[in-house]
């Protein structure tokens, strides 16, 4: 995770600010794999919008 955090300079992927998280661009359980580029810096604020849209799809889903 430290490779990515160096890679993506500790910044957001998705606003560009401040981000130590390394968050998976497309989530797993949507198809996304472990691979570099599929991983990214995200800020705690982008990271909790990302997740909660995940999270609504997730159960749209298994309804």
């Amino acid at each position: 995770m430290r490779r990515v955090r160096q890679r993506d300079r500790e910044r957001c992927y998705l606003c560009g600010k401040p981000g130590r998280i390394v968050d998976h661009i497309l989530a797993v359980a949507e198809g996304g794999t472990w691979e570099m580029s599929n991983l990214a810096c995200i800020c705690d604020a982008c990271h909790a919008d990302k997740t909660q849209q995940e999270s609504a799809r997730g159960k749209a889903r298994r309804h």
